[in-house]
C-alpha cells in the first residue's frame, strides 16, 4: 500500500492491484496478434490460393486461446483499487473499493478495532501477506485482497498501528 497522506488527524493509504500480470498478458496478447498477422500475410502473399485451405481446428484453437487471454485481461483490469482512510476527528476507518463500474464503502469505528495485523503465508519465492484489521469481536477484515511482499505489509501495519495507538 502507498501512503498518500499522514498527518496527526488523517492517514490515507491506497492499494493499486499489481499491474505486472496485466503487462505480461498484454505482451502475450501482442505476440499472439503479431504471429496471427504474419501468418495471414504469409498465406496471402506467398502461398497460392489453390494450395491453402481453411483448417477449422487450428482457427478454433486460436480463437479459444484469444478468448482466454481476453477474459484474463478483463479480470485483471476490473480488480478494484482500495483506498483506506483513517480519520481521528470522526474516529473512523473508511475503506473504499473502486472498480470499473462499482464502488463499495465500508466504515468501522476506532473503538471496534483491536489492532492491524498481517495475514501471511509461505510461497515458493518467500513470504507474502496482506494487511487485515482485527476487530474486538475477533473478526478479521482484509484491507485488500492481494497478497504482496510481507516486508512491505509489515511497514504498513506498523504505520497503521502507530496511528491507531495515538488515538487510544
Amino acid at each position: 500500500m502507498k501512503i498518500l497522506t499522514l498527518t496527526d488527524k488523517k492517514l490515507v493509504m491506497k492499494h493499486q492491484p499489481t499491474k505486472i500480470r496485466t503487462l505480461w498478458l498484454g505482451a502475450l496478447l501482442f505476440v499472439f496478434v503479431i504471429y496471427q498477422l504474419s501468418l495471414y500475410l504469409y498465406k496471402v502473399f506467398f502461398i497460392p490460393a489453390f494450395l491453402s485451405q481453411q483448417r477449422w481446428d487450428t482457427n478454433l484453437i486460436y480463437g479459444v486461446f484469444l478468448i482466454f487471454l481476453m477474459a484474463l485481461a478483463i479480470s485483471e483490469l476490473s480488480t478494484p483499487a482500495v483506498t483506506c482512510n483513517f480519520y481521528k476527528n470522526i474516529n473512523q476507518v473508511v475503506i473504499e473499493y473502486k472498480g470499473l463500474r462499482t464502488s463499495k464503502v465500508i466504515e468501522y469505528s476506532f473503538a471496534d478495532i483491536l489492532r492491524a495485523d498481517i495475514e501471511e503465508y509461505q510461497e515458493r519465492w518467500g513470504t507474502v501477506g496482506r494487511p487485515i484489521l482485527i476487530l474486538k469481536s475477533q473478526k478479521t477484515i482484509p484491507i485488500h485482497k492481494d497478497y504482496i511482499n510481507a516486508q512491505d505489509v509489515r511497514h504498513d501495519i506498523y504505520t497503521i498501528n502507530n496511528f491507531i495507538e495515538a488515538y487510544k
